[in-house]
């Protein structure tokens, strides 16, 4: 029985319609504006001494979908969301309302980005709608957020099927050396025990290709440098769109910013799909989710950790230049790979295998016999530590040394710190962690997309990558897409796991937990496709903090503005500002910034904006400015700016005066 606290949702899973057969290989792609509102908690940074929220906008989030379909009864959406995970709810409620177009669950390949700057209590789990969040200020699952996320995405993959079209599908690798880091060195080659550092480094640099020369620092080559992407490209040559990953934490936007935005993964999405359009005319639709994340971290070449952190804290305008940094190096890196797999795309067979095995009190082999996994989730006292860029209040490394308890499947985890005392209300709520943990294999062609329900770390991803090649008849590359289709923490080697660094200590199923993936993943590769039925369960907290209501029939914008629009100069840029009113539990409709403001000629044309809001929550305010660069074509022209905010509305002409004095 539950406590009184918890709740439960139950979805029962419908069965898939039919697929239509004999129509070729085919591929759409589409995509969807899942922005929450401001002052939504975010998800990434774990508990503060400050609560976390959006109060400044930066950039939108999206859902981007392609759907693939082999003419012969199999159809596959890939789904890249630049949020902190594809959840279990949200997977299990995307495929019931698809169903219709032939998706069960198994067919949803929802991967988040890992972006720490979204929107967080997603999970429908209780330890990580916590944990994962801003605990101890905000706890609970936030079902109407998640439910409009839900609806939005579904729509997006209804559009890419009634989008489908005859098609071909290539497979892309590019290597990205020296821009990511491992940021927890001594754990990763603790994989190599035994082995001189020079024959490591050897090794490593071999790896993916060989490393360029210049890449010489050890965290630097122990990574996966490889972006995988999977190119749809019509019969009559134009692009579709594509499904990619790449091993880094989208954390780049400091957390001390409380920023809402895509990080650089949507930045990268955003500056591949403007050069593909710029060379072709056609915008595909590029995704990009998360790789082996679990121990990489974003790095400029030639920067250290310091010079880092402090560009990320010292102001948001210099922590966005980074951001715009690592964008368009990665999204360069889109494009070349979306080229490469245009040159080699073919049809090609679909095969997809799903799998929810019970980690919990599983047996797995090791060199000393049968191993149990454990009874329950638990964290390590090192979890509280946090990552490098991310830091905790708890030291890396505490472990108990006493292998008088090597029997204990937790072993060498300590829970007992007094540390912990301060997150023991929550860590009440880890003995409800969901204990089947989902997988998927879905191969296209002879490229294998393995989904994790967590953060896998680099090495135990290059491992499990050789047993599905190994496992799997005719898969020659696979990608490995982390916080695919729920979020149960990281995934460390059992090397990695031994010295409990922060990613070790956050593996929740203790020391055999890779035991248990490679023996799982072995046996979902030998499997046939199943059809999963029956209900999926979630417990869950309701949630706890204030949210902006659900509101379904929105029609009309909302009533005067707090500050009418106003023009200014400032480092050379044109600068139209304003101010709306804001109300923490107002009833509205999710956030589609694109369609709130407009700003256009006295033509009528709409000029490109990106809008950039602060909230200041405490004086019930949300201010919203815009920056054009080019503007030299407006002086002594009018403007008009257009709000249709349900914070506030109106239309209001602004002249621009030849010369305007800069502020």
């Amino acid at each position: 029985m539950l406590p009184r606290f918890m709740d439960v949702i139950e979805i029962e899973r419908a069965a898939p319609a039919n697929i239509p057969t004999g129509l070729g290989f085919r591929a759409g792609a589409a995509f969807t504006d899942l922005t929450p509102p401001m002052g939504t908690w975010t998800a990434g940074w774990g508990p503060g001494l400050a609560p976390r929220r959006a109060v400044n906008f930066v950039s939108r989030l999206f859902a981007r979908v392609l759907v693939l379909d082999d003419g012969a009864g199999e159809r596959v959406a890939l789904i890249a969301c630049d949020l902190h995970a594809g959840s279990r709810y949200l997977s299990e409620r995307v495929a019931a309302l698809t169903a219709r177009e032939g998706f069960h669950v198994g067919r949803v390949v929802l991967v988040g980005a890992h972006n720490h700057a979204g929107p967080g209590n997603l999970y429908a789990s209780p330890w990580f709608d916590a944990f994962a969040t801003s605990y101890p200020w905000v706890r609970g699952f936030h079902r109407e957020l998640a439910d409009d996320l839900c609806e939005r995405i579904a729509a997006a993959v209804k559009q890419a099927c009634a989008a489908l079209r005859p098609a071909r599908v290539g497979h892309g690798v590019v290597p990205v050396w020296n821009w990511t880091v491992n940021r927890s060195l001594e754990a990763g080659l603790n994989n190599f025990q035994g082995q001189a550092e020079s024959d490591v480094r050897a090794r490593l640099a071999t790896l993916h290709g060989g490393a360029p020369p210049e890449v010489r620092e050890l965290e630097r080559l122990l990574v996966d440098p490889r972006l995988h992407l999977l190119a749809a490209i019509g019969t009559d040559g134009a692009p579709i769109g594509a499904f990619s990953t790449f091993a880094g934490h989208a954390a780049l936007l400091a957390r001390e910013h409380g920023a809402l935005g895509g990080d650089w993964f949507g930045a990268a999405q955003q500056t591949a799909e403007a050069l593909l359009y710029a060379r072709t005319g056609v915008r595909p639709v590029i995704g990009l989710g998360a790789g082996a994340i679990g121990d990489v971290d974003p790095r400029p070449p030639g920067m250290t950790l310091a010079e880092l952190i402090r560009k990320r804290q010292s102001s948001l305008a210099e922590n966005l230049q980074l951001v715009k940094q690592h964008g368009a190096r990665l999204g360069a890196a889109l494009v070349e790979a979306f080229d490469l797999a245009a040159r080699t795309a073919t049809e090609v067979k679909l095969s997809v295998r799903f799998a929810e095995p019970e980690i919990r009190r599983d047996t797995v082999p090791t060199d000393r016999g049968p191993a149990r996994l454990p009874d329950e989730a638990r964290i390590g006292a090192s979890t509280l530590a946090g990552s490098e860029l991310g830091p905790g209040y708890l030291s890396e490394g505490l472990r108990d040394d006493d292998p008088a308890n090597a029997n204990d499947p937790h072993w060498p985890k300590v829970d007992d710190d007094l540390g912990m005392a301060i997150i023991q209300p929550v860590l009440d709520v880890l003995q409800f962690q969901p204990t089947k943990l989902p997988l998927r294999l879905v191969q296209v062609g002879t490229v294998a997309v393995v989904g994790l329900s967590g953060e896998p770390t680099t090495w135990l991803a290059h491992r499990l990558s050789e047993l599905v090649v190994a496992s799997s008849q005719g898969v020659e590359q696979v990608m490995v897409a982390g916080t695919c289709g729920d979020y149960s923490g990281y995934f460390t080697s059992g090397r990695e796991y031994e010295l409990q660094h922060y990613e070790g200590a956050s593996t929740l199923w203790g020391r055999y937990t890779e035991r248990w993936l490679h023996q799982s993943i072995d046996r979902l590769a030998k499997a046939g496709p199943v059809v999963p039925g029956g209900i999926a369960r979630f417990d869950f907290e309701p949630f706890t903090g204030t949210k902006r209501r659900r509101l379904a029939d929105y029609r009309s914008p909302g009533g005067p503005v707090l500050q009418a629009p106003k023009l200014q100069v400032l480092r050379g840029k044109l600068r139209i500002s304003g101010g709306l009113l804001w109300n923490a539990n107002a009833p509205v409709p999710l956030f589609e910034w694109g369609e709130w403001l407009r700003v256009q000629t006295a033509t009528g044309e709409a000029l490109p904006i990106e809008p950039h809001v602060r909230l200041d929550e405490l004086g019930g305010a949300l201010w919203w400015s815009v920056e054009l660069a080019d503007w030299a074509g407006l002086a002594g022209r009018k403007v008009t700016v257009v709000l249709a905010h349900h914070d506030g509305a109106g239309r209001f002409e602004l002249e621009v005066p030849p010369r305007l004095r800069s502020g």
